[in-house]
Order: C-alpha cells, then sequence, then structure tokens
C-alpha cells in the first residue's frame, strides 16, 4: 500500500509543472488574440498627413506653364527686356517729312513729334501723337513791276494730331517691331497751301523697331510712315490730297512693368513629412475618432 502512496505522489509531483505550462500557454494565446484584434492596420498610416489632422489633403492642381514658369528662361533672369509689356510708354521722336504737292516741286520737312502710348496687353496699344515741323519750300513769285515769275523761298510750319492702335510684337528679347493706324488732323499755315492757313484730314500707316535697353529705356532705331493730308489751295495740286512720307528716330520710355514676373521656383504641394507615432498615441487618437 504504501508502494501505491509513493507511485501517486511521485505523478502529482511530474504532472504539476506540465499544468502550469499549458496555463502559461494558453494566457499568452488570448493576449496575442487581443492585441491583434486591438492592433491598428498598417495600411491606415501608410500614408503621411498633409496636415495636423488624420485625413491628407489632396493636392491642388497643377497651374498651367506659361513663358514665366522656368526661372533660367524668365526674362527678367536672363534680362530679355525686349519681352516685358510697360504699361505707359513716351517718346520723343526727331522727324523728317518729305511733303508733296503733287503738281509743285516737293519739300522737306524738320521737326519733333510726341507719343504717349497705353499698353491694353502684351500686343496692343492706344497711341496719341503730336508733331510740330518747319519748312522752307520754293515757289514762282509773280514780279508785277517787271511781270514775270521768279523762284521764291517761303517758310512755314505744319502739326499733326493724330490717334489710333498699335500692334506690337514682344517675341524678341531686346527688339520690338510695331505697326500702326493713325487717323486725326493736321494744321498748315498759309505757306503750306498758298492761299490761308487751314486744318484738314490726316492718315499715318506705318511701323517701326524698338531696341530696349533696359526695362525702363529704349531706343526707336527707326519709324516710317505713310502721311496723307488733305489740304487745299493755289499751291497744291487740285486732287487735294498729298501723299508724303514721314521718318524719324525717338528715344522712349515706359513703366511700370504689365507683366510681372513670378517666382523663380515653381511652389507645389507636397505632403508633410511621415510622422512616427507611438503606439499608445496612435490608440489614443484611433478611439477619439470612434
Amino acid at each position: 500500500m504504501r508502494k501505491w502512496y509513493a507511485i501517486v505522489a511521485m505523478g502529482a509531483l511530474f504532472a504539476l509543472p506540465l499544468c502550469a505550462q499549458q496555463k502559461d500557454a494558453g494566457k499568452a494565446t488570448s493576449n496575442k488574440t487581443a492585441e491583434s484584434a486591438n492592433a491598428v492596420p498598417a495600411s491606415d498610416f501608410s500614408i503621411a498627413p498633409a496636415s495636423p489632422s488624420l485625413f491628407a489633403m489632396p493636392a491642388p492642381a497643377a497651374k498651367p506653364a506659361d513663358v514665366f514658369s522656368d526661372w533660367s528662361n524668365n526674362p527678367w533672369n536672363r534680362h530679355a527686356w525686349g519681352q516685358l509689356t510697360p504699361r505707359f510708354e513716351v517718346a520723343g521722336m526727331f522727324s523728317y517729312i518729305n511733303f508733296c504737292p503733287c503738281a509743285f516741286r516737293n519739300f522737306n520737312e524738320l521737326g519733333a513729334t510726341g507719343s504717349f502710348a497705353y499698353n491694353v496687353s502684351r500686343w496692343l496699344g492706344i497711341v496719341g501723337e503730336v508733331g510740330g515741323y518747319r519748312f522752307d519750300r520754293q515757289v514762282f513769285v509773280l514780279d508785277t513791276t517787271t511781270n514775270t515769275q521768279s523762284l521764291a523761298t517761303i517758310s512755314g510750319n505744319m502739326q499733326t494730331y493724330l490717334f489710333g492702335p498699335r500692334l506690337n510684337l514682344r517675341r524678341f528679347d531686346h527688339f520690338v517691331p510695331f505697326g500702326e493706324v493713325l487717323f486725326g488732323a493736321a494744321h498748315g499755315s498759309s505757306q503750306v497751301t498758298g492761299d490761308k492757313s487751314q486744318g484738314a484730314f490726316a492718315l499715318a500707316v506705318g511701323g517701326g523697331v524698338d531696341v530696349v535697353l533696359t526695362k525702363y529705356l529704349a531706343w526707336r532705331f527707326v519709324q516710317a510712315d505713310y502721311l496723307m493730308t488733305n489740304f487745299s489751295g493755289s499751291l497744291l495740286s487740285a486732287s487735294g490730297r498729298q501723299n508724303n512720307f514721314r521718318v524719324g528716330t525717338a528715344w522712349s520710355c515706359g513703366g511700370p512693368i504689365l507683366q510681372l514676373p513670378q517666382s523663380r521656383i515653381i511652389r507645389r504641394w507636397r505632403p508633410a513629412p511621415r510622422r512616427n507615432l507611438p503606439s499608445t498615441k496612435v490608440r489614443q487618437i484611433r478611439w477619439q475618432s470612434t
């Protein structure tokens, strides 16, 4: 009998460690299951938040590229002043006119022209100009004492007042070709008509080239126009139309610049750097969101 008691006691001593090991394994399994249930999926935070909130903000639509998007090709960086557009332009021009009375000998007029231009856009401008000219012309004068005609030189003046549109081609770095059509009036002294001073309709069609030296200063290398006037008088042809030619050179100042340069670097939306939150912080945020 004692032998059997000894065997049972020995069996109990060996069975106790096995039961304890099995119990610990069961607790570990239950803890692992609970943690897996409460664990936050990694995909929830795979996208770095772009703001302090949990939700990533969508990127704004990219702006269309334009001439100023690339700073290396920016006119301000390359000093390509010819591609910039001043809001206003003021020019002072030395002018020469070859006046054609048609029925008499042509004569030359020298003077100055001042113009003011308002640029509506990169291509279109509105121009107003005023010019004053002086001339000497030779005409035949009847000598009443001898009843003969002799060649005499008379002096006079003429003014023009013109207004109209101008088209600019701002595609070059340092040159701006332009064309214009101007309408208005002209006033001539009695030496122009041969009778008395008078006003008449005037039209100028032509163009020129500006050499842009800085963003505010340009040299008008040349401007050439067909200038038509409608004077009438004894020293002019009976048609009442004079087909004249005008050419000149000028200095022009402009500003402010109509199209300002954009930033050197295009600012695009970028998400905030990913933050590695502690597990306790993640659980707390998740609990608050629910």
